[in-house]
């Protein structure tokens, strides 16, 4: 059975989100966004290796249509983990 999972600074990364959309913009939007990314990482569960692998590594990286949005995360057999969630401008630095 597929599981998806947050990782903690993802989940992190998705309060720090709708905190900055709630206090930048509307409600609605902050609730739009985080809609799109969470229906974006659901899809990884039907397409386990959609995104990229830029470096060769274990991440993987998928950007959200929509949003300035990039979830970056790791496929374990069935298992989809979401490392981080991160704007698009964002220095990633380590994803660890």
């Amino acid at each position: 059975m597929r599981r998806l999972t947050y990782g903690g600074p993802a989940q992190a990364d998705l309060n720090a989100i709708n905190r900055f959309l709630n206090a930048e913009a509307t409600g609605q939007i902050a609730a739009d966004q985080l809609e799109r990314v969470r229906t974006t990482a659901k899809r990884l569960w039907s397409f386990l290796n959609w995104g990229d692998n830029p470096a060769g590594g274990s991440h993987r990286t998928l950007r959200v249509r929509g949003t300035p949005f990039t979830l970056f995360y790791q496929v374990h057999g069935q298992e989809v983990i979401i490392v981080r969630v991160l704007h698009g401008e964002r220095d990633r630095g380590s994803l660890d």
